[in-house]
């Protein structure tokens, strides 16, 4: 019995991870004749550090949830060599906030982090083919390593990573026992506790917020029952 609840867990974490990943192309999308004003951006884009290669990646525009322009595909700027994305980007307000997301299509993976935002004005044009902007997108999340299934509890991949200010612990505890969830700075110095007494099996997702703490890394500790584990996250 307890191989088999094992097992179904195991197989459960490879779908959420898997569906969390590999989720296919956005379905964004803009209708132009909405918006009175436009601007132009030409940048390249950036993923944990890689600049992108693959006019097949997607670039976006956002005022919140509301798409305000896409780019689906790049172009190679021969005098650099340089793969550039030439977005044009709506809006009906002057000094409207624009965030950007982008899709990696070589990973399949959708990245929405960047410290890179821009202040919305008419017939602006920003960037260039020669000096464009740099879209640089982290996702930590990426890089974390799926463990050997311990007997006490999964630690999923916490989320949105980097975040701000609010991040979410998603765990699977196998058998009943005692809960530790702690954050330790990059000193290794415990900041915070998070959960600390007796905790029943089950899925459980827990929250941090981090407004009352400076921006930096940051790591999710798990220990129950013998059984420990941490996480890296970046708060912005």
């Amino acid at each position: 019995m307890k191989c088999e609840s094992q097992f179904k867990i195991w197989f459960f974490s490879i779908i959420f991870i898997s569906n969390y990943l590999y989720s296919g192309p956005p379905d964004w999308s803009v209708n132009p004749p909405d918006f009175q004003f436009n601007a132009s951006m030409t940048g390249v884009l950036l993923f944990n550090g890689e600049e992108s290669t693959d006019g097949s990646d997607i670039i976006a525009a956002f005022v919140g949830d509301e798409c305000r322009g896409i780019k689906t595909d790049g172009i190679i700027f021969p005098s650099t060599g340089r793969m550039v994305f030439g977005i044009t980007l709506y809006g009906n307000e002057n000094g409207e906030t624009l965030t950007f997301k982008a899709y990696d299509s070589s990973m399949d993976h959708v990245f929405d982090s960047t410290d890179y935002s821009y202040s919305f004005i008419p017939n602006d044009i920003v960037g260039n083919a020669e000096e464009p902007v740099e879209w640089v997108f982290i996702d930590t999340v990426l890089s974390v390593e799926i463990e050997p299934l311990p007997d006490n509890f999964v630690l999923y991949p916490v989320y949105p990573n980097p975040f701000n200010p609010v991040l979410n612990i998603p765990l699977v505890l196998v058998k009943p026992g005692n809960l530790s969830v702690s954050v330790v700075d990059i000193s290794g110095r415990v900041v915070d506790t998070i959960a600390n007494g007796f905790w029943e099996p089950g899925t459980h997702t827990l929250t941090w917020s981090g407004d009352q703490f400076p921006s930096g890394v940051y790591f999710i500790s798990v220990n129950s029952n013998g059984g420990v584990t941490r996480q890296k996250v970046l708060l912005l």
